[in-house]
């Protein structure tokens, strides 16, 4: 073996040792639920990225010394990002993402954050190590073991530790699931399609009996919940899936436009996500929508339904689909199990009719004397179905359009099938409240109504939900019936659906700060006090922080990272990232310090 290829493997063998301590490192911090497993992901992790320089970097040696001075540089940056993703983990409780980036590169940002003299000897005392080690290694012939043992050794701890993650996915196994997302870097493996297509095994459901080990994602709340001088009106809490604040209006919805009059109406009001999982998550917890991967793997519910039980409230909850999709019975619904009616039968609209004639049964079999919780989820207009002789809007391909298909030229039937939809649904409402009325319940009780999130009809290029954060899709309108409307009218201000549950639960006598519980700001039952700088907005892999004048949009997908966008927030133009806008940066950093605020 020529003198270039030993100084190469000595590199690479040695700063793999420095490299694995630093991926350990983080076990001081993460505290693992499986610490074994922990040790065998870190190590994995950092032997994967070593196997990929070798693979990148050994065939160019023939090409001169200079591959050496390449490797050395490549692993000074991996193991400087490491050191910085330590202390970031050990503050926020998550890794570097979109928006650490974005405030790790923006100027303006410093000046909200004080850096201190600590950091910078940090950074020059690592660098000043690393380059003495460097030296070191390149002047002494350090022994150098076997390789075909090792590398072969290391491909088998891949291997085990990859393979031991796709089972703890199949077996809920939450120790395993959380204890790897303490590991930077860590690309998990899982093989669920797989197992059932050849095995014939499924996934369990998180209730599997290995989460009742005590493992916990998350600290929620922060404090027991207190009440003081508590309220038990009635509640009727309704969502209508997929609408979106513009559709509130006399032609679409009359009943719903008629409770606006005698309501607090937020029609600026943004939803916490873009799609129903993140929505109603964040709507039911007051949360923002990264936090529903920990609180899923955690099994972790609301507070609301535990206050709810306290006060002693009958409690019924109604959906037109089936609630255990998304995992709503491992999260929101969990402790309430025996309380839901689902499972409706028919197309969307017949669905949403048998809610409401169940409901109706409900309620004649509830004792009126005692406080009354309802829960209704209308999905009419997720699926824009209709009975076809109530459909004044037109055209609407005759009730056929078909919108997996449709294209920008279908625009407008497929939006008055939308419309079509919701119109239906509030002949439901009116059903709904003209009961509320009969059983003089409808002045005295709570009648909340808003949605998951909305949905777009080609205006930026999207048709439906889940694809962006504009205007069209995150609009969802908050309406507020107090007891005999003790506050009404309509607050145009910027609001956010994350905020509607703690302004709930504050009313009925919670006393605890909503930063015991939630990422809640401010008390949108208190409109005169009610504010908002900004909003949050959520979905699978990105994320939005939604001010007056942006919506920007960070992503976590590994080849968006870098790439922060900027939007208009009611036109959706792109914009100008506002990377020197000391005021954007700051809100930035409270979305941070919300985001890791429950976390262990």
């Amino acid at each position: 073996m020529s003198e270039r290829l030993l100084r190469f493997w000595r590199l690479w063998l040695y700063n793999f040792g420095l490299s694995a301590f630093l991926f350990l490192a983080f076990y001081l911090v993460a505290r693992p639920a499986s610490p074994l497993f922990f040790i065998g992901s870190a190590l994995g992790t950092a032997a994967t990225l070593y196997l990929l320089l070798a693979l990148l970097l050994r065939p160019l040696l023939r090409f001169g010394n200079w591959v050496n001075g390449v490797l050395i540089a490549l692993i000074g940056l991996a193991d400087f990002a490491l050191l910085v993703d330590f202390f970031i983990f050990r503050l926020w409780k998550f890794h570097i993402n979109a928006m650490v980036l974005n405030i790790l590169t923006s100027p303006a940002a410093f000046e909200s954050i004080e850096i201190g003299r600590d950091v910078y000897a940090v950074a020059g005392g690592f660098w000043l190590i690393f380059l003495l080690w460097q030296i070191f290694l390149w002047r002494k012939r350090l022994p150098l073991p076997p390789l075909k043992p090792l590398i072969t050794a290391l491909i088998a701890l891949i291997m085990a530790e990859k393979i031991t993650y796709g089972i703890a996915v199949i077996q809920a196994d939450a120790a395993i699931i959380e204890s790897a997302k303490a590991v930077p870097l860590y690309q998990p493996l899982t093989f669920t399609k797989l197992a059932r297509k050849l095995f014939g095994i499924e996934k369990k459901s998180l209730k599997n009996p290995k989460l009742a080990t005590g493992v916990k994602a998350v600290r929620y709340p922060l404090a027991p919940i207190t009440l003081q001088n508590p309220r038990t009106p009635p509640i009727f809490f309704i969502l209508l899936d997929a609408l979106r604040a513009d559709q509130v209006d006399p032609k679409v919805t009359p009943n719903l436009w008629r409770l606006t009059r005698e309501s607090l109406f937020y029609p600026n009001n943004r939803s916490g996500g873009n799609t129903t999982r993140f929505g109603f998550f964040s709507l039911m917890y007051g949360l923002n929508a990264p936090y529903w991967f920990s609180f899923l793997n955690s099994r972790t519910p609301p507070v609301l339904f535990d206050v709810l039980k306290r006060l002693d409230y009958q409690i019924g909850i109604f959906a037109s689909t089936d609630t255990r999709w998304p995992e709503f019975h491992e999260t929101v619904f969990k402790e309430v199990l025996d309380h839901i009616t689902d499972r409706m039968q028919g197309f969307p609209w017949e669905k949403d009719r048998d809610l409401t004639e169940r409901w109706k049964a409900w309620m004649s079999e509830q004792n009126l004397s005692k406080p009354l919780f309802s829960l209704i989820f209308f999905d009419g207009p997720h699926g824009m179905e209709y009975p076809i002789n109530i459909a004044p809007f037109k055209p609407d391909g005759l009730g056929t359009v078909r919108y997996t298909t449709a294209t920008p030229k279908d625009r407008i039937e497929v939006l008055n099938k939308y419309k079509n939809a919701i119109h239906y649904d509030d002949i439901l409402l009116g059903w709904i409240f003209q009961r509320l009325k009969e059983l003089h319940l409808y002045d005295k009780a709570i009648i909340i109504v808003t949605s998951d999130h909305g949905q777009e009809f080609f205006e930026h290029g999207f048709l439906g939900h889940n694809s962006a954060f504009d205007l069209e899709q995150t609009n969802s309108p908050v309406i507020i019936k107090l007891p005999h409307a003790a506050q009404r009218g309509r607050v145009d201000r910027l609001s956010s659906s994350i905020d509607l549950v703690p302004s709930l639960l504050r009313y009925l006598g919670v006393a605890n700060d909503f930063d015991d519980y939630a990422n809640a700001l401010s008390d949108m039952f208190s409109p005169q006090t009610y504010r908002r700088d900004f909003a949050t907005s959520g979905g699978w892999y990105k994320n939005a922080v939604i001010t007056p004048r942006y919506t920007l949009v960070f992503s976590n997908l590994p080849n968006e990272i870098f790439g922060a966008k900027a939007y208009d927030p009611i036109t959706h133009t792109p914009l100008p990232y506002p990377k020197n806008d000391p005021k954007i940066q700051q809100i930035i950093l409270k979305v941070l310090a919300q985001n890791r605020r429950f976390l262990q």
